[in-house]
């Protein structure tokens, strides 16, 4: 039988998939700090997640998403966005994360050198907030798009972000 700590954790991961350990702490920071080591061990133990060394990931035993890199990179960019009571959800392609803050639509779109064209043809809501994961600053200027003026890179877990300015957006 499974703890309530445990069934948050699986709930966590069935809906993104693939997280590192220090991701999950981060999420469920204060309240299992000192726990999240033991409940995923035990986790584990039950067989009803992996533990993905190579990438250092946790996922559900039946995931066959746990590789995807881009929920990794957008779950960090959340994670530094994220207000109190903030939730996300997995969102439609070409976005990876969809989530709410102050009252504002997000979604965050990890976006890999050359797909910036047909990223940009496949956003779907002109009333979101899009927020671009891109590898290196020299993508930002592929991505000109009216409701984006985030972008970030994300490069082992530590997040930067660059601000366009809307000046420079009209030119």
């Amino acid at each position: 039988m499974l703890k309530p700590d445990e069934h948050e954790i699986l709930k966590l991961l069935s809906s993104f998939g693939a997280l590192r350990r220090n991701q999950i702490v981060e999420y469920f920071q204060p309240r299992m700090y000192g726990n999240i080591s033991r409940i995923l061990t035990a986790l584990c133990t039950k067989h009803c997640i992996c533990h993905h060394t190579k990438q250092g990931t946790f996922s559900l035993v039946c995931d066959k998403d746990w590789k995807n890199e881009s929920i990794v990179r957008a779950f960090d960019v959340f994670l530094q966005m994220r207000g109190e009571r903030t939730e996300a959800y997995r969102a439609e392609e070409p976005a990876q994360l969809h989530f709410f803050r102050h009252g504002e639509e997000y979604e965050i779109v990890d976006v890999r050198p050359g797909e910036e064209r047909q990223i940009l043809y496949r956003l779907r809501d002109r009333r979101l907030q899009y927020i671009f994961i891109v590898r290196t600053p020299d993508q930002i200027p592929c991505l000109q798009y009216e409701d984006a003026f985030v972008f970030c890179t994300v490069l082992e877990g530590t997040v930067e972000f660059y601000q366009l300015e809307k000046e420079n957006q009209n030119e």
